[in-house]
């Protein structure tokens, strides 16, 4: 989308964290290789606004688990002195809601209930212990393959330790220039088309688009891989997630949304049968995202502009 564009709605990881993520310390994590406005935004609130994204691992580590340079000591200490704020601006919230009325009530009210959110998911405890936090201070320019592994071993850790049930990940943003593969001989050194540029002129580029696809794909492969490798219940966080994977265009030189592919992994915890293709018959790609709400344990039968809806998508479950 452009610089100005808009979801028109709650995003549907937003939906799903809404409902599920009362009970752990983080609701969602939106995790993304930079904050680019709504170019790289998949995840938005109920108010249309794109939420902003953790960008480095150290960030989401600290969010998990706390700052990683403090010991356990100074780490409960900071977390006493955040408590003791939170009940002094709840007092003083408590007497202010008193003396006004109407509107302004309801904001109070609002912050007020932000703020015991914020105090309970303070006090959840964390389902494991993690390793060191070892990741880079900062990342080269074109490290990306080193961020996105650190990026999914984070992600598996929190679903591991039931810190979140929801997790939005963006490898990189569609456009806007300077998209370089250098790691897959496709550097600006090393003369290569710009990404953005070569999906406009799909014909010229099949080769090298084709290398970049297939790399991104790779990533979610290595991303599947640990799943299947990490235990949970009496199976695998393979066996309890469901993933969804897709891209913006269908036909990148038109923006054109239909036939539009998506990859489903994970067995959404027995729900899904996997190792299928389904050809949907053109259905809106709504009916999917109401399938998996529903496969989240959520009563919608719509999402988004309802006009395209008919119904958790015929065939999935």
């Amino acid at each position: 989308g452009s610089p100005g564009a808009s979801a028109g709605g709650i995003s549907v990881d937003q939906r799903i964290a809404a409902a599920v993520g009362e009970q752990t310390r983080r609701a969602s994590l939106v995790l993304g290789n930079e904050n680019s406005g709504t170019l790289s935004a998949i995840s938005y609130d109920e108010h249309h606004h794109a939420l902003p994204k953790h960008t480095h691992p150290l960030q989401v580590f600290a969010a998990l688990f706390g700052d990683p340079a403090l010991d356990p000591e100074a780490l409960a200490g900071l977390v006493a002195r955040r408590q003791s704020v939170l009940d002094g601006v709840s007092a003083e919230y408590a007497a202010l809601a008193k003396r006004v009325s109407g509107a302004d009530r309801q904001k109070l009210d609002a912050h007020l209930e932000a703020i015991r959110d914020v105090e309970r998911r303070l006090s959840i405890q964390a389902g494991c212990e993690p390793a060191a936090a070892d990741y880079p201070v900062e990342y080269v320019a074109d490290d990306l393959p080193t961020w996105v592994r650190d990026m999914t071993e984070l992600v598996v850790l929190a679903l591991a330790c039931d810190l979140t049930r929801v997790v939005s990940l963006v490898y990189r943003r569609p456009g806007g220039g300077q998209s370089f593969f250098p790691w897959l001989g496709l550097g600006p050194e090393q003369g290569a088309v710009e990404h953005h540029e070569m999906s406009h002129a799909v014909s010229e580029h099949v080769d090298a688009l084709r290398l970049i696809y297939t790399w991104f794909c790779e990533q979610t492969a290595y991303l599947i891989t640990r799943l299947k490798e990490t235990p949970d219940l009496e199976g695998s966080l393979f066996d309890s997630v469901v993933l969804l994977q897709g891209s913006e265009c269908s036909n990148p030189e038109l923006h054109d949304k239909r036939d539009m592919p998506f990859l489903l992994a994970g067995s959404a915890g027995g729900a899904l049968s996997t190792g299928r293709v389904l050809d949907c018959g053109g259905a809106a790609h709504n009916d999917l995202l109401v399938s998996l709400l529903q496969l989240m344990g959520l009563p919608d039968q719509t999402f988004g502009n309802p006009y395209f809806c008919q119904g958790p998508l015929k065939g999935l479950v």
